[in-house]
């Protein structure tokens, strides 16, 4: 923030970073007026399981943690938030 306000930086980079900074502003008010889908299909909760294990995001990763339970150095269970949805496709013990 020193740099942007004492002028070193070039206007051409305070510019983009402007640009930038309003592009992401414009998805928010757009993703706040969008509302959010009730259900999700098999197939999309397959596709983007696939794209976290292709570009792990970790706050997606702690999304699907509920819990995790310590026993001991070779007993850790992870609880996942898609039990309930996986559950209904037959494989909510698989997680």
């Amino acid at each position: 923030m020193e740099n942007l306000a004492s002028g070193v930086l070039p206007r051409e980079i305070v510019s983009d970073i402007g640009k930038k900074m309003q592009a992401i502003k414009d998805e928010m008010a757009a993703l706040e007026e969008t509302p959010p889908p009730h259900d999700f299909t098999v197939e999309q909760i397959k596709v983007w399981l696939a794209a976290l294990k292709d570009a792990p995001d970790t706050k997606a990763i702690h999304l699907l943690i509920d819990r995790i339970e310590v026993y001991n150095k070779t007993d850790v269970r992870v609880f996942s938030t898609l039990t309930s949805v996986l559950g209904e496709t037959g494989r909510g013990d698989r997680i």
